[in-house]
């Protein structure tokens, strides 16, 4: 649940299980991480230069396979002479490193993006899962690093949720917080950024609550790896957003960032598919602080009748 929007400042790190959980250092469909991937809401997609889904930066791209029912799991194929080589990797929640433990329903896998976070040359791969019994409730995106060994196996593995320090709003059941992920860079520092829907958030509490309403969430890349720090959520009532949040709407539900007005940083494309019943797209412009909502504005599908309109996005 969220009661505000814009910017959350970071703030100090507790320890892991008491309230808000830090920043956590731990470390069949088939998912293309080199390019985009999505189950359930809508597609990741990565606008970032540079090759997609090397993960062990040997200059060949990389596939992911997911695996996304009960607990969920991913085999990694490394690209080789040739095409796809014989190393493969398998990563889920039991492997070492990866925060949490396999649950049936966590849905380790249901949504990922690859792209470089921490600008070694090496992509990232972001795992969105419908969350943990014992935190992250709402859904939650664990962030895996590249490394020459392959993903996993150099710096340590991290997990985000909306119970984070500095991620703004408050994990809950219905939010499918990671239903939607897309990575690009936003703000033109030549690093990629994580932007994560949560089609199911409410806005609001009590009698104002707003079920379904939608958030997106924008988190930063930098040369220490994806940050919590100045966080940005963004809804319908995100000042110069156009439109208004209402039950049902579904911000979140697909995203993609991609530059469309040639100014080196990355647009956001949102999709509230509940929108007036049919579905709509949101583009918040890029900006040296990030997407912003001056001179943002909505679309919608050309003729009648249209059902989610922009579910899936591609750019």
């Amino acid at each position: 649940m969220t009661t505000g929007n814009g910017t959350s400042p970071a703030r100090s790190v507790r320890p892991a299980g008491r309230g808000r959980s830090t920043l956590s250092s731990a470390a069949c469909s088939v998912l293309l991480a080199a390019g985009l991937v999505s189950l359930d809401a809508g597609p990741a997609t990565a606008a970032t230069p540079g090759l997609r889904g090397d993960f062990n930066g040997d200059d060949y791209g990389d596939v992911v396979a997911a695996s996304d029912g009960g607990a969920g799991r991913l085999t990694v194929l490394h690209g080789a002479a040739g095409g796809l080589g014989s190393q493969r990797a398998v990563l889920d929640q039991e492997s070492p490193g990866v925060p949490g433990h396999n649950e049936d329903g966590d849905g380790f896998g249901r949504a990922l993006a690859a792209a470089d976070f921490d600008g070694d040359g090496r992509a990232e791969l972001a795992v969105a899962g419908r969350g943990e019994s014992g935190g992250g409730i709402g859904g939650r995106v664990t962030v895996v690093y590249g490394a020459a060994a392959g993903p996993g196996t150099g710096r340590p593995t991290l997990f985000v949720d909306q119970d984070t320090e500095g991620v703004p709003g408050t994990s809950e059941p219905e939010d499918t917080f990671g239903g939607a992920l897309a990575i690009g860079d936003v703000d033109g520092d030549h690093v990629g950024d994580l932007v994560v829907g949560a089609p199911g958030e409410t806005l609001g509490s009590g009698t104002a609550a707003v079920k379904s309403a939608g958030a997106v969430t924008v988190l930063r890349g930098s040369p220490g790896g994806l940050t919590t720090a100045g966080a940005q959520m963004y809804t319908q009532d995100s000042p110069g957003v156009p439109g208004a949040a209402e039950p049902g709407d579904r911000f979140g539900a697909a995203l993609l960032l991609t530059d469309t007005d040639h100014d080196s940083r990355a647009d956001l494309a949102v999709t509230a598919d509940g929108e007036n019943g049919t579905g709509m797209v949101w583009r918040l412009p890029g900006s040296p602080a990030g997407p912003t909502g001056t001179g943002s504005a909505y679309y919608g599908a050309p003729a009648a009748p249209a059902v989610r309109f922009g579910v899936p996005l591609e750019g």
